[in-house]
């Protein structure tokens, strides 16, 4: 990497605008740096297009994405609307492509009936997104009451529209959809506590496959300590309410595992993500960590010694590959298999 450096002349209110990004800390990467001032300076990212030919595309969640719809809609003195607009301002300056894809789908979440809010919401953002940067700052730093766009942004709803149904599942949702389901049937069950972590690995290994997401969620949700509102699911809820709360907690594992596809493909594009959900940005930068490290030593402050001696055994890939009776080698395996799982656990959670 070459050491040569650029000067960017940057517009005059970019302090407060990073410091209003840096606050909320939305973004998860995988750079080597935990400095949030580093992570939010637009300078680096410019710096590493200039020379590295690096794209940078972040991907947001459905709340920011919604609390920045609201922001144009509504308006008003919100500290969230004014910081998704802090956010997208710091990404026009910085260069770093936008990206409001999962958002749609998981509103979308294969409902036709949703399909002209979904695409009204779309124009809107893309509107936002190509207005100029000083006017998106005016509302992220409290000179106006809403953000006013400048862009005449017409979408092509007919080709859109035809992309986002196209497909009746995203590639993967079942396998993570089944992984979910199991998680919640162990976390619902008696197993002891200590024991369910344990139970979940027998499972991937002997009746599905492994996974780091999976098993980062599973550990997490399964400690001593785990992050508030991991699980959504409960028995009272109604069965509507069961099938959206396993749906939501599914968007999780699938944007987790949507990220390290996207790691290890060869390319000059960095996936970036955003979110407002503080567990779910922890649980992802938990992920991020395991894979830079290359072990599993970031779970050692939510399991105890012994849980995670077991669980580095259990994942030694000798181990595994000397298992017998894996249903991952056996002739079985495959969709039918698979949906077969998907609807014992079903009838058993709903």
């Amino acid at each position: 990497m070459t050491d040569e450096i650029f000067a960017y002349l940057l517009p005059e209110y970019i302090n407060e605008i990073t410091e209003l990004a840096a606050k909320q800390d939305w973004i998860t990467h995988n750079f080597n740096t935990e400095n949030a001032s580093e992570t939010y300076n637009p300078a680096n990212y410019l710096n590493n297009i200039e020379l590295e030919k690096t794209t940078y595309i972040l991907h947001l969640d459905l709340n920011i994405y919604q609390f920045l719809l609201n922001g144009a809609r509504k308006g008003g003195d919100n500290e969230q609307y004014r910081a998704a607009a802090a956010l997208i301002t710091f990404c026009q300056i910085a260069n770093i492509e936008v990206d409001p894809t999962y958002p749609a789908y998981e509103k979308l979440n294969h409902n036709e009936e949703k399909l002209s809010e979904v695409l009204s919401d779309l124009e809107l953002f893309h509107r936002i997104n190509n207005s100029r940067p000083n006017q998106l700052a005016k509302y992220a730093l409290g000179h106006s009451e809403k953000i006013l766009t400048d862009s005449q942004y017409s979408l092509n709803k007919i080709r859109v529209g035809h992309e986002l149904t196209k497909y009746k599942k995203l590639k993967e949702w079942d396998s993570l959809y089944l992984m979910i389901l199991c998680i919640t049937r162990i976390d619902t069950s008696n197993t002891p506590r200590h024991k369910k972590l344990e139970e979940f690995v027998k499972w991937t290994i002997l009746k599905f496959r492994k996974s780091l997401v999976a098993i980062t969620y599973a550990a997490v949700l399964f400690s001593n300590r785990p992050l508030k509102r991991m699980m959504k699911y409960k028995f009272s809820h109604s069965k509507v309410e069961k099938k959206n709360h396993i749906t939501n907690m599914t968007w999780d594992l699938y944007i987790m595992d949507q990220y390290f596809k996207s790691w290890i493909k060869k390319d000059t594009s960095e996936f970036l993500f955003a979110s407002a959900d503080k567990a779910f940005c922890n649980l992802l930068r938990l992920a991020v960590n395991i894979q830079k490290t290359q072990n599993l030593d970031p779970l050692k402050e939510y399991l105890p010694d012994d849980n995670w001696e077991k669980l580095n055994q259990s994942l030694n890939q000798s181990n595994i590959d000397t298992t017998p009776n894996r249903a991952y080698n056996s002739e079985h395996w495959g969709h039918q298999y698979r949906q077969k799982l998907i609807e014992d656990l079903e009838n058993q959670l709903f």
